[in-house]
């Protein structure tokens, strides 16, 4: 199966059996450039369910094009219209959106980190999903090779949820019935 493929199936599970998308939701799709094809699947996926989703591709590279002439103040500040997108999103599904936040100065570091807080500040009351999908840039950093990383992230989304419920629900009923619990582990006793 081609990749492409993959991230389309990776997609579609995360929209239907993790976030569980309905009819009529507002949902942000936030990502960086290098997971935009996963998010592009993602606000596809969002609109076969019917869902209104709105993609927020957030590059880094025009920040560190023009790095000299920006000021931090302005990096670091909300505007209102993009405010009014989070507080009228429904559901927010949010994949990594930096690649390499060293290699900018450190004041224009703080100030879009400050900006990224005041968006998780603005979106903790919200049902939100973080995905972290990591850059092939990074994977190769930590001598991993994408597209295994890839695969088995695909692999690890698209599992059977039906199955997963049951035994989580299995388990639940079992530990429910006891009042003290004894951990082990190969070193100690918990």
């Amino acid at each position: 199966m081609s990749m492409e493929k993959l991230v389309r199936q990776a997609a579609r599970a995360i929209v239907t059996n993790i976030a569980c998308l309905k009819e009529k939701l507002n949902v942000l799709v936030i990502c960086g450039l290098h997971n935009k094809t996963l998010a592009e699947h993602i606000t596809l996926e969002s609109y076969a369910m019917k869902a209104y989703p709105y993609l927020w591709v957030f590059d880094e590279k025009i920040f560190l094009k023009n790095v000299k002439i920006l000021c931090e103040d302005e990096i670091a500040i909300l505007p209102e219209y993009l405010r009014s997108l989070l507080e009228n999103s429904n559901v927010i599904i949010w994949l990594s959106q930096f690649d390499d936040l060293e290699k900018f100065p450190l004041g224009v570091r703080k100030a879009m980190i400050s900006f990224w807080d005041t968006v998780e500040e603005a979106i903790k009351a919200k049902p939100r999903l973080y995905v972290n999908l990591l850059s092939a840039k990074c994977m190769e950093y930590m001598s991993i090779n994408y597209e295994q990383y890839l695969k088995s992230f695909i692999k690890a989304v698209n599992v059977n949820y039906s199955k997963i419920r049951r035994f989580g629900n299995a388990l639940a009923s079992k530990l429910n019935e006891k009042s003290k619990f004894m951990f082990m582990t190969r070193k100690a006793l918990i």
